[in-house]
C-alpha cells in the first residue's frame, strides 16, 4: 500500500494566528507554570547576628573589628557608586559592605554569590552589585592609602624585619 499525500487543511486564520502567538509565548516565557511561592530571604543574619554585639564573631566573619569596619564605611559612604540613580533607594552602605566583605573574606564555594545571598538574606543579583560597588569605592581610595615606601621607610622596615 503506497503512502498517499493528503492536502493539509489549515484551520481558521484567526485560530492559526492564535496558535502562532501561543508558540511565541512558550518560546519566550521564563516559566510555563509560575512557582507557587517565592523564596523568602531573611535579613536576620545580616542585621542581628552580624550587628557587632558578639565582637569575636564579627571579627571572625569580616576579618576586622567593629571600629575598623566603621572607619571603612566612613571612607566610602560618599562614593558616587552609592548614590541611587533610579527611583528606588539603595540599601545602606553598611549592609552593602558586609555583603562584599563576606565575599572577600571567604574562598571557594562559600564566596559564591548564591552562597553569600542565602546566608545574608540577599538576592544573587544584589550580592554582585554590592560587591562591585564596594570594590569600586575601595579602589578609588588606593592613591591615598596604597603607596611604595620611601627610602627611609624601607630602611626602617628592613631593621624591623631583621630583628
Amino acid at each position: 500500500m503506497a503512502y498517499q499525500r493528503r492536502p493539509i487543511s489549515l484551520p481558521n486564520p484567526q485560530v492559526f494566528q492564535g496558535l502562532l502567538m501561543l508558540r511565541d509565548r512558550i518560546k519566550t516565557a521564563r516559566y510555563l507554570v509560575k512557582p507557587k511561592r517565592k523564596r523568602v530571604l531573611s535579613s536576620h543574619y545580616r542585621t542581628r547576628v552580624l550587628s557587632g554585639k558578639d565582637k569575636d564573631y564579627f571579627k571572625d566573619t569580616f576579618r576586622m573589628n567593629k571600629a575598623q569596619f566603621r572607619f571603612i564605611v566612613d571612607l566610602i559612604k560618599d562614593a558616587t557608586v552609592f548614590k541611587s540613580r533610579g527611583r528606588k533607594p539603595q540599601k545602606p552602605v553598611e549592609d552593602q559592605l558586609k555583603v562584599a566583605l563576606h565575599r572577600f573574606c571567604h574562598d571557594g564555594s562559600l564566596s559564591s554569590r548564591s552562597a553569600v545571598g542565602r546566608q545574608l538574606g540577599v538576592s544573587v543579583g544584589s550580592v554582585g552589585r554590592y560587591t562591585k560597588r564596594c570594590a569600586s569605592a575601595l579602589c578609588s581610595l588606593k592613591k591615598d592609602y596604597v603607596k611604595w615606601p620611601s627610602e627611609q621607610e624601607k630602611i626602617k622596615i628592613k631593621q624591623r624585619l631583621g630583628k
